[in-house]
């Protein structure tokens, strides 16, 4: 049983008359551990820290790994990717959901902005940060 399924068992148990009949706390306590792997828990206030590639980067080589922290409340993560910059967007190069921490890409000689965010079946969280890489030859 995780903490969160007790804290859902201290909140409600007090409410309910089955202190005199074990079976049905056994029943309503398997229900709850049941349950707890369908539940999602809100991400609207949630946000991933960006790991790599470093703001600014300057780099020559043309396969990036885009890499952030994992949120214990996520399921996938969604990441895009833009040239030059999402306030001056001539280009979408990624806009995609994955089920790990990083995504990996060939890019072509040019300036990208990347951004990522957790995401579950319940909800979508925040895009906190953005950085910028580029690509020469």
């Amino acid at each position: 049983m995780n903490i969160q399924s007790f804290r859902i068992i201290l909140y409600i148990y007090p409410t309910l008359n089955i202190m005199n009949k074990p079976i049905y706390f056994l029943l309503f306590l398997l229900l709850l551990t049941s349950c707890a792997d369908f539940i999602e828990y809100p991400l609207e206030k949630e946000y991933v820290v960006l790991k790599a590639p470093a703001d600014s980067l300057i780099t020559r080589d043309s396969v990036i790994t885009f890499w952030w922290d994992t949120h214990q409340d996520a399921k996938y993560y969604r990441i895009q990717i833009v040239s030059p910059s999402f306030e001056k967007s001539e280009q979408l190069i990624v806009d995609s959901l994955v089920d790990k921490n990083q995504f990996r890409i060939e890019l072509n000689q040019g300036v990208y902005q990347w951004q990522a965010r957790p995401e579950n079946d319940g909800s979508v969280g925040l895009f906190q940060e953005r950085r910028t890489l580029r690509i020469i030859k």
